[in-house]
Parts: structure tokens; sequence; C-alpha cells
């Protein structure tokens, strides 16, 4: 999809749910915020029915899940009927499927009161010397003081033409580095924002390798930056309710296409996966992950809609 070059919203990406919102409710729909689910509600014979979502139950004849198959199976389908998801259970122990890495992001805010820096609108994906993936991944693994192998950076004010009269003076930019879970797992029960100095040095050497990788591309925007901060995979944890930090999901092997339970469908009648977990990675994956859940639901749904598409069985 990045053939020819790619794309940004003009406004943003707020402009993405603010459009999206406008659809769920034209069509009766309803966008909930702040809206943690705690579990998947049944009912007598053994349907999913609904959500509870801060104590209120919300019903609905059916439920689909965006969270990832670990949050689904591990935490919101009640104990009680977990032993019929036995094969998805199973199937994520495999060691194929474990969350290689998680990412950290890094936030840098640039003064630029002359809006004369001329920031690039292509994305930059910064590897080490060497360009054997596999081998720099692993050595990372092993030793997490090892070069990343794979920086990325972006300067989302560069791309939006919008941004210079919403923010003048300013610039932003975004770097994703790779990050160990067990780096910071330690710290993952403490409160977000309140946690232990332990927790703020790992952070801080984090950020000062990270921004390090970024002025290696970018020196001459030293003396411009006037904010700095960093998320880690706690962090994703917190605010995207992710597991273990992967906000991709589940490991990119070939385990995971191999594995039959690997599909939007469930055992537990009318739920349903979309999302990470239902496809692949990345946003074309997102987009097609809801067509092939929905697809799933409704098997007659594109041949109504006069596509003849063949959704699997």
């Amino acid at each position: 999809h990045y053939k020819g070059g790619g794309y940004y919203p003009r406004g943003g990406p707020e402009t993405i749910p603010r459009r999206m919102i406008r659809v769920i409710e034209k069509g009766g729909g309803k966008v909930m915020v702040r809206a943690p689910v705690s579990e998947i509600l049944m009912d007598e014979r053994g349907r999913a029915c609904g959500v509870c979502v801060k104590g209120l139950h919300v019903f609905a004849p059916t439920v689909i899940s965006a969270v990832g198959a670990p949050n689904t199976y591990k935490k919101l389908l009640p104990e009680d009927f977990r032993h019929k998801a036995h094969e998805q259970l199973e199937g994520m122990t495999h060691p194929d499927l474990q969350p290689h890495f998680s990412l950290s992001s890094m936030f840098i805010g640039i003064k630029d009161e002359s809006n004369e820096l001329q920031l690039p609108t292509h994305n930059i994906w910064k590897f080490p010397g060497t360009f054997d993936h596999d081998a720099n991944a692993a050595a990372f693994r092993k030793d997490p003081t090892h070069p990343f192998p794979a920086v990325f950076i972006s300067f989302c004010s560069a791309k939006d033409p919008t941004y210079k009269d919403r923010c003048p003076g300013k610039q932003a930019a975004l770097v994703i580095g790779p990050t160990c879970y067990e780096q910071v797992e330690a710290w993952k029960d403490e409160r977000c924002m309140h946690r232990s100095k332990d927790y703020q040095a790992v952070k801080e050497e984090l950020k000062a390798r990270m921004l390090a990788s970024f002025l290696e591309e970018f020196p001459h925007l030293k003396d411009k930056i006037d904010f700095v901060d960093l998320g880690t995979p706690v962090t994703n944890d917190f605010y995207l309710g992710n597991y273990r930090g992967a906000c991709y999901g589940l490991a990119h092997t070939p385990q995971r296409f191999r594995s039959a339970w690997y599909r939007p469908q469930t055992p537990i009648r009318n739920l349903y996966l979309t999302g990470q977990d239902a496809c692949f990675v990345g946003i074309a994956s997102a987009m097609m992950s809801g067509l092939i859940t929905v697809g799933a639901i409704d098997p007659l749904l594109f041949l109504r809609a006069g596509a003849p598409l063949m959704l699997p069985q």
C-alpha cells in the first residue's frame, strides 16, 4: 500500500476516528471512551451476549473483540468458559507465537519559529551496519544494549499541510524502537506516571539511546528540541490495552498462519475476533481484518453488496 507513496490524514490522525464515529453513529451505534471492558457476558446457553463496562452490562447479539487473542481468551472470557477455548489458549503458548519485541515510542517537540526547517515528509527506517536482520534481532534479544535492529523516524508535522496553521512555530517527530518487554516487566503493576526510580532510570536510558539515534540523522535539530517524552511497553499496556506491550499482537511467524484456530471465529457462539490477531500486521491488515470478520459473521453480506468474494469457512 506504499506503492507510489503513502497517505497521511489532513488534520492529523485524530480525523480518522472522528470520521469513523460519524459512520457508526449514523448507523445507530455509540462510541464510548474511557470505558474499559472487564468481562464478556455469557448467557445460560454459553453464548456471548454483551460486555461489562465499569460495572454496567451492555447487551448485544454479537460481540467483536479487537483487543487481541491473549486478552480476549485470558482476561475477558469468564474463567468458567475458558475450557471451550482450550485450543486457543494452548496454541498461544507455542514458542513461535510469543511476541519477540515490543516497541518504545518517543515523541519530540521541535521549535521552528521561522518555518524554515524543511523536514522530510517520507518515513525513515534506520538499520545497523549489517543488513542481516535476523542476526541483529537475535543479538538485541540476547543483549538489549546491542544496537537497535531497526529504528523508525517520522515527522508527522511535515506530512500534514494544516499543521503549521494549527501549531505555528512548532514541529513534531516520532521515533519508534524495539524494546524487550523483560526490560520493564518488573514495573508493569505500578501506577502509570508514578512508577519507581528504577523504572525511570531504565526509561531515561532508552530515551537517551533513541534520541542519539535520531540526532545522528538530524544533528541540526539538536538545539531546536524543547520537548521529549517516551512511552515503554508497559505504557502501551496501560493506554492501548496490549498484551505484554505487543502492539502488533502475536508473533508474525509461519506458526501464526499454520494455527487452525487463528481466525475471526471463536469457539464461543456470537463472539468474534478482529484486529491484530485476526489477520496480519499493519494498517492495511486492520482494515482487511474488519472485512474478514464481517464476512465471518454474515457470509452473504458481500454477495448482497455485489462483491463475489470467497470467504474462509
